[in-house]
This record gives C-alpha cells, structure tokens and sequence, in this order.
C-alpha cells in the first residue's frame, strides 16, 4: 500500500484518505474487539462527589487557617450549591466560601492516577489537601481538576478543603465592572472522583474543517499522559449506527486526517459519528477514548456566512443559565427543555450570555442542533487592565483554557472574546487584536469575534471574522430609525466581513398590557417607560423587521433575551417587579411565554421556511 502520508504548510501531517476503507473491516472489527478485551481492567472510573460536604460562608476573612479542617458553624451541603443570600431583597453574597469533605483512597491505586475533578465555581477556588495548597482555578466558571496521587495512601482518608471566591475585582476577568447578572458564589456545578489508568491519552482536541462537497478535514490534537512514554501511534476508529466504520493510523501530537463521504451536521439535520480512539504502546493497546462528534464548519466568505460551504442565515436566542432569585441550579431536563423551546420558536443559533455554561447546554446543542457562540466573560471589563500586558495576556489564556474545554462541542461555530468593552479605544482593541489571534491560531476551524457596543467609532472590528453588534435603539439610547443607517454605514465600511446584531431587546412585566403601544426613543427612567408585553413584542418585531432588510450583510440576528434573570441593575423598577430582575425575557424566569414570543416565532419560523430570494417576504412592522 502507498504511503499516504505528506507534509502540509504547517508541518503537521496529513493523512490523506479519498473514500471509505471498507477493506480490513474484519480486521479493524477483531482489534476493537481485542482492544476492549484487553481494558476491561484499565477503564477510566469517574464517581459522583456531591453529598457530604461541609459548607462555611467566611465572608470578608482571607484566613487560611480554615484549610485545616472544617469550622465549628459548618452547615451540610449537596452540590451543586451557592451561597446562601440573608434575604430575598438583595444581591449574592461577597466573599469566601469554604467547602470540606473527606475522600477516601481505594485500597489499591495500582498505579493508577487518583483525580478531583470540578466542573466549575464562581468564580475562583483554591483546592487545599491535608493542609495544604494543591491547586488553583486558573478561569471563573471553567473546569479543573487536582491530582491526589501524591497525597494518597492506600485506604486513608484525604481531607479536602476548597476556598471559593466570588468578589468581583480589578485586574481579572470578569472585574468590578460586571454587573450584568447576579454572581452566585459556590461550587455551582459538579464534582468527580476520578480513578484513572497510565496508558491512555491524556487530552484529545478534535477540529473539523470543510474542505470540499462531503469531504471534511479532522485534525487531532493529542496531549499525552505525562506519568508514562507516549505511544507509538493513535488508532483512529470512526463510525456510525448507519455506517461501516473506518480506520486510521496517527502518529505524532497533532494529525490531520482528510475524510469523504461524510454527512455533515447542521442544526436542521444534527448527525453525528462516534469515534474512537486507541493508543498503541508497541503492538499493547491502551485506554480506548470515544467521542461523539459532527462534521460542521462556520466560516465566511467575503460578508458571506456558509456553514459547510453552504450561505446561511443565523436565527438566534441569548440565554443565562440561571432561572430564579437564590441561584438554583437548573437541572438537565430544564435546559434541555429550554433548548427545545428555542427550537421550536425558530430558532438555530444560541448565544451564551455571557459567560461559559454547564457542559449540559454544549451537549444538548450537539444533539438537538443549535449552532453556539461561547463567550468569556469579559463584560465591560476595564480598559485599564484590558489594555495592559497583564490584561491581554489573562483574555488569551482564559480563551485557550475555553477552547481546551468546550472546544469538541460540534455545536461552536464562533469564540467571543467578550461583550460591550470600550473598544473605541486603541488600547482596547490592541485587547481584541491579541485575543483574537492567539484563539484564532490555536483553532483555525472557528470563527472569532466580540459583541460591540459602539458601532461605527469601534476600533477592533479590523481583528475579527465577524462583526457583531447589540443594539438597543429607542430604549437605552437614539431612536429605531437610526438603527437601518448605523447597520448601512458598517456594511460600507467593512463590506469584506459579514454582521451579526447580537442582542436586541426590551424589557416587559407579564401581564401588563396596553392596547395602543407606540415606539418611542428611550427614557432615562424605568418608570417612564412602556414595560407592557405589547410595547416588547412590538419593539422585538421592528427591530427584527429592519435587520432583516439588511440579510444582503447583516447575517443574522440574536434576541435579547430568552428568559428573565437576576442582574445587579441599579434602575428603577415598578413597586410590584422582583428586585435585581431584567425582564427583557420573552419568557419569565419561571418560563411563562409573554406576547414577544410570537413575534419573534412568528419571523423566525417564516424565515426558516421560505428562502431569501424567493421574494415572498413582507414586513410585519405594525402589525
């Protein structure tokens, strides 16, 4: 058989394949078989580590002291968990929470890695072993883990402490500058007992790029497991339920794999393979790894978007993973609930608002079919500390550390590197430029952008794939009939890159109507303002309508927002609205539909349905 191996520009290799191996399918089959066989004893093991822990609120008290063991007031806590609010009336709780529980080694590592494995905390944790400092949470609301291997010893006991810290200070991201949504502090999602075995791959990142018709590129990035010698090379296995699977030999930390016959994922048709991949230490295979991906890429094209080489139009929702005021978590089952519902509305596009989510919702994507744009949570972050060395180093790393994470989610189609900054300002988008690049050369697959505040005086558009703006006019600022001239005047500016309006919204209390609503420039007073479900569904609808004239550059559109939530807003509400709460939510916290949920059902699902050129559209303004 020939060599099929070359060299690309980069230097990585390139594993070149024109069709489907359906040669050595027995053969392929015997050593999956084989390789399963032999690891029945060697599987990774991850247990559940939610009940038993002792929680203590220290408030102000930066006292390590507590890292020794539990405090006398400790109460009994199951995670996920948050801190506890006094009342009802007021912001989360600021400070540090400690959580305390006892571990217990297996009787027999056997060599073997013993690791705790956390999900995520608000916003940061120090992790403390028998006294002692372990690890540190690097990124506000990202995984981590810590290895006990070193502290283990067969059968004993291991005392785990965890310092959570949710103050919002300068010189991190998110700063004192977010107020955008209640920071629940706590160890807000699960943690794991992880026992693992040596002969495995370390970390896998699996990028897919289109490359022509059916055919897609799979490039493999390998970390390797750092307690024993790499293996000679990667048995790539790739299949369906529907398909005969195939077979590839990798070698190196980082291949690509040209592959034809594939069927894409879109979210109109969300397929997906299951692959799988086995390390070979000589002719001994290790620990088999299997993920569940599609083959989908989001790219642009002049002020084109095309998903898989194909235009597509973004129909979008933004969404906080939050529900109601005390900071409970929602379960599985409500946000996939709740992504069914955007689905059903339209939509086929998820914004993530505005910081990275409980992997629930990248999965769910996956599965369901809604393209995503992930986000750090860099929200009116400081120019001060955005424009500093410090500043744009902290944004690359936190977005390599997003991309290590979510990044073999099919569903991510685009990285933002954050949200309404002062990005008028060169030293800001000096922040933008750095971000920008660093997560655009670590995963050329996806496209980078930030969501701008300030249109045609923004500096760092010149950085990105695409432009995205929010736009509020004739609520928080001007007048609808500004918005059409300010999308026109970036479209000709910027005619290379397409747009994409990424909030749009107003706020409504359910239940209060008002039978003549009319459009008006924005009032600096809540109280002045129309909050009735028919003056929002009226806005949402107009502003929908105006960029949807523009689809020749403007892209696609994200509505602000899917639900209630809780923010730090200091505005003034009626007497009767629940304090902290941003009612711009076509449903409520508790997930009643207001009047804004038709109108924006009602364009989305006509727009999915009927294609741009077919010239059947009208404009619903008014209506």
């Amino acid at each position: 058989m020939p060599d099929n191996k070359e060299k690309n520009l980069t230097g990585k290799t390139i594993v070149k394949h024109g069709g489907r191996l359906y040669t050595c399918v027995i053969l392929m089959l015997l050593l999956v078989t084989v390789a399963g066989a032999s690891l029945q004893e060697e599987q990774r093991i991850h247990l559940p580590c939610t009940d038993g822990w002792k929680f203590f609120f220290a408030g102000d008290d930066t006292s390590l002291h507590y890292a020794q063991g539990p405090a006398a007031a400790c109460s009994t806590v199951t995670l996920p968990h948050v801190f506890p609010q006094d009342r009802p009336d007021t912001i989360p709780p600021s400070g540090f929470g400690w959580y305390f529980r006892d571990i217990r080694v297996p009787d027999d590592l056997g060599g073997r890695e013993l690791r705790l494995d956390f999900t995520g905390v608000c916003l940061f944790a120090t992790v403390f072993v028998n006294g002692h400092r372990a690890a540190n949470s690097a990124f506000a609301y990202l995984p981590f883990s810590v290895n006990l291997t070193s502290y283990a010893k067969d059968g004993q006991n291991l005392r785990i402490a965890v310092r959570v810290d949710n103050r919002l200070l300068p010189g991190r991201i998110p700063d004192d500058k977010a107020r955008g949504w209640w920071v629940y502090g706590g160890i807000i999602r699960e943690v794991m007992l992880s026992l693992l075995p040596e002969r495995r791959i370390g970390r896998i990142l699996l990028q897919t790029m289109h490359h022509d018709s059916d055919t897609f590129d799979l490039r493999c990035r390998f970390t390797w497991n750092r307690s024993t010698p790499p293996p000679d090379s990667v048995r790539l296995f790739t299949g369906s339920p529907s398909t005969v699977p195939d077979t590839f030999t990798l070698f190196g930390a980082d291949t690509t794999v040209r592959m034809a016959g594939i069927h894409p994922w879109t979210p109109e048709d969300p397929f997906q393979y299951q692959l799988r991949m086995v390390p070979y230490f000589g002719d001994a295979p290790g620990v088999v790894d299997t993920i569940t991906r599609g083959f989908c890429q989001l790219a642009t094209k002049g002020n084109e978007l095309l998903l898989n080489g194909n235009p597509y139009y973004i129909r979008g929702m933004a969404r906080h993973d939050v529900r109601e005021p005390g900071g409970r978590q929602l379960t599985r089952a409500e946000r996939r609930a709740d992504l069914l519902a955007m689905k059903g509305m339209g939509c086929n596009f998820l914004r993530i608002a505005h910081f990275p989510q409980h992997p629930d919702i990248y999965e769910l994507c996956d599965s369901i079919g809604l393209l995503v744009m992930d986000e750090i949570p860099a929200w009116k972050t400081a120019p001060q500390f955005l424009g500093s060395r410090a500043g744009r180093e902290y944004g690359a790393a936190y977005l390599r550390d997003l991309l290590i994470a979510h990044g073999n989610y099919t569903c991510i189609g685009i990285w933002s590197v954050g949200n309404q900054f002062k990005s008028y300002k060169t030293s800001v988008a000096d922040f933008v430029g750095f971000t920008a690049g660093t997560v655009r050369a670590a995963d050329p697959s996806r496209l980078v952008t930030f969501c701008s505040y300030y249109y045609m005086w923004d500096k760092a558009f010149k950085s990105v794939d695409v432009i995205s703006v929010n736009e509020y006019f004739g609520w928080e600022l001007a007048s609808l009939d500004m918005l059409g001239p300010m999308l026109d005047k970036i479209g000709k500016e910027w005619p290379e890159k397409p747009v994409l309006v990424t909030e749009l919204g107003a706020q409504a209390k359910r239940g209060l109507r008002n039978p003549e609503p009319k459009l008006a420039g924005p009032i600096s007073s809540m109280l002045g303002k129309d909050i009735s479900e028919d003056h929002q569904a009226l806005f949402i609808g107009a502003h929908m309508d105006t960029i949807r004239t523009r689809r020749h550059f403007v892209r696609g559109m994200a509505t602000w927002a899917y639900a209630d939530y809780m923010a730090d807003l200091k505005k003034r509400r009626t007497a009767d609205m629940p304090f902290g709460i941003n009612a711009c939510g076509v449903v409520t916290a508790g997930r009643k539909r207001k009047l804004s949920w038709e109108a924006v059902e009602k364009r989305y699902c006509r727009w999915r349905d009927v294609p741009d050129n077919s010239g059947e559209e009208k404009l619903e303004n008014g209506e």
